[in-house]
């Protein structure tokens, strides 16, 4: 398990922000963050600035991932309350705003 970092700070509170990447140009982190314990959120952080986007709604997500040009983001969407053996996780792509793929 990564060790988890402090990235922002939200209605000053630190929160601790886990399963981060860079992206290509280092220019941006994408993070998936819990500000309430029940959710997660993906967020984008530029640490040369301190810029900090929210991608998400909160819901339940893990493992950001970049696609190679920048242009999107792969994570995984969950359901916690799903103890199926049916596997009901899924891939979805967020499209990265302009401002973070120049």
């Amino acid at each position: 398990m990564a060790t988890p970092i402090v990235l922002v700070e939200y209605n000053q509170l630190l929160q601790v922000a886990q399963r981060f990447q860079r992206k290509a140009d280092g220019q941006w982190l994408v993070f998936i963050v819990n500000f309430d314990r029940s959710s997660d959120q993906v967020w984008l952080f530029k640490p040369a600035t301190g810029e900090r986007l929210a991608l998400t709604p909160p819901g339940h997500y893990q493992w950001p991932a970049w696609s190679p040009d920048g242009s999107q983001i792969a994570v995984i969407w969950y359901d916690p309350g799903n103890t199926d053996d049916d596997d009901k996780d899924a891939v979805i792509m967020l499209d990265v705003p302009e401002l973070v793929r120049r």
